[in-house]
């Protein structure tokens, strides 16, 4: 084992390669040099790095990679956080003066980058996407050694993720059209695909009245969309034609309020589901920026009870934002997917689904009822409850250390009076059912 350490991307804790020590390695002797190599230009790109990247590291690089016959850049099978590197070069005196050249080193490290498994493409315009997707080739690898070494671009057919991302350079960015580049992935030898990201996503029109169809030609395992411009409609083209091997899907972004758009989602995603992850956007109705959706209004989402009875071997899932979970909802999820281990409500208000005015905790929250369903998920470890209906996390924590009684983890957030700023980090706690932060709960 390598050494490693932790960091915090987008709020998640993830393991990073410890870049010191393994160059360390490389200098002990020839018995250690090529494994050593092997992990370091596995994913070359990774932070953390204390100062912005610059022109001279990123022709370094891009010079090593290309050394020896582009042995080195044969070694990398992860671009992940390559974005990090654009970003950077993008606001450099030689990036603002010229902004062609960051996109001519991006694709020239594609290039060199012959054998990666796990492709990241961050443009502004069709033009960029175009170019950089040109990376990538439909023939086969060539089995001459020096043929291979010498390659230009990536096989298709070894691809195992690839992450759409466009440039947010403000919210009305160019749209893109992806009819080419999924019919080049069609006629690719590639068959499937382990995970496929779509991020900020400017469709070509607005879709209006239009029956939209997925598009995605190939087979996926995990699918990401994430979009703060465009609702949920607009998005359906990047859901894979046939999602019998979809087993994670994960949202972010808007739909409309009454949550009929998401009756669609179990056509979309299959039954095969094992990770459900919808994050729907805090809405400010003055924000001129918020995506409009013809004949209805976008905001925080009621979840339909149909909407979630066809996930049978579902054991995670996240409904964070919405307006709506109730003790109907988790009496549905026992009977539809009594196999949860994960559920979060982050961010969701709890609401009683025959008087949604209502503002009675007892109906609201019926402590003995709620508590009385999830003890019967025999394999729930962790739940992250929402926002309950009171103003002092004291109120409900006897009902806390009850589900900490029985081997559950359990969170909530208390209510915001008007005029009391949010507290994101403790919003955020009690994801693991960690005795840390259930015992936030507990100090009131």
């Amino acid at each position: 084992m390598f050494p490693r350490s932790t960091t915090l991307l987008n709020g998640c804790k993830c393991p990073v390669l410890d870049f010191a020590s393994v160059c360390s390695l490389c200098l002990v002797s020839r018995k250690t040099l090529q494994s050593a190599r092997r992990v370091l230009y596995g994913s070359p790109f990774h932070p953390p790095h204390a100062e912005p990247f610059d022109w001279k590291r990123a022709q370094t690089l891009l010079a090593t990679l290309r050394s020896d016959n582009a042995s080195f850049g044969q070694l990398v099978r992860d671009t992940f956080w390559i974005t990090g590197w654009v970003n950077d070069l993008q606001r450099t005196f030689y990036g603002r003066r010229d902004p062609s050249r960051v996109l001519d080193w991006y694709r020239a490290v594609l290039q060199a980058c012959s054998h990666a498994e796990h492709v990241y493409f961050y443009y502004s315009t069709q033009d960029e996407l175009n170019t950089l997707f040109g990376t990538l080739t439909t023939s086969p690898p060539n089995l001459g050694t020096s043929s291979r070494a010498c390659s230009s671009s990536i096989p298709l057919n070894g691809l195992r993720s690839v992450s759409f991302a466009q440039d947010l350079k403000g919210f009305r960015r160019p749209s893109v059209d992806f009819s080419n580049i999924f019919a080049t992935l069609r006629q690719s030898p590639l068959l499937s695909l382990d995970e496929v990201t779509f991020s900020q996503i400017e469709c070509p029109s607005p879709l209006g009245n239009q029956v939209a169809t997925p598009q995605f030609p190939l087979k996926v395992k995990s699918l990401y969309l994430h979009n703060e411009t465009a609702p949920f409609p607009a998005l359906v083209p990047f859901f894979p034609e046939d999602p019998s091997t979809l087993d994670e899907f994960r949202f972010e972004g808007y739909t409309n309020e009454d949550g009929s758009d998401l009756l669609s989602l179990q056509k979309l995603v299959g039954s095969n589901l094992e990770t459900l992850s919808l994050s729907f956007c805090s809405m400010d109705d003055e924000d001129p920026e918020i995506p409009q959706i013809p004949g209805a209004k976008v905001g925080a989402p009621r979840i339909l009870l149909e909407a979630l009875v066809t996930y049978p071997q579902l054991t995670s899932l996240s409904l964070c934002g919405i307006r709506g979970p109730s003790v109907s909802l988790l009496e549905t999820l026992l009977i539809s997917s009594p196999l949860l281990s994960l559920v979060r409500f982050l961010r969701s208000q709890w609401v009683c689904p025959t008087d949604l005015e209502s503002t009675d905790p007892e109906i609201i929250f019926p402590e003995a009822r709620i508590l009385a369903v999830l003890l019967k998920f025999v394999q729930l470890e962790t739940i992250h409850l929402g926002i309950l209906p009171t103003f002092t996390k004291i109120r409900y924590t006897s009902f806390v250390l009850k589900l900490r009684r029985a081997g559950i983890g359990a969170a909530f957030e208390a209510m915001k009076r008007e005029g009391e700023e949010e507290n994101d980090e403790e919003s955020e706690e009690g994801e693991d059912g960690s005795e840390e932060s259930s015992g936030g709960e507990e100090d009131g």
